[in-house]
């Protein structure tokens, strides 16, 4: 188990009813994700690709990648709004 800070930005952090929060999780990505659904009820997989990112350590990754990213104490997962053009 990792313990790991999460920051919900902006928009986010209005919607899911929270700021920021550390959660102990395993060294993985979906786990993160999974441990931050049920700490704050908040649906974030489904969101995710769907005009929000997920940055890990101010780098930008898609969950289906995430498989290959390992967590570990200390490490800062931000939920972030997509940028979207026109």
């Amino acid at each position: 188990m990792v313990k790991v800070e999460v920051c919900f930005l902006a928009q986010i952090a209005e919607e899911s009813g929270v700021r920021k929060l550390v959660i102990s999780t395993a060294n993985t990505l979906p786990e993160a994700v999974s441990e931050i659904e049920k700490a704050t009820g908040f649906p974030l997989a489904s969101k995710l690709g769907s005009g929000y990112a997920i940055l890990v350590n101010g780098r930008s990754y898609q969950l289906l990648q995430s498989e290959e990213i390992v967590l570990h104490d200390g490490d800062k997962i931000a939920i972030i709004q997509a940028l979207g053009g026109g």
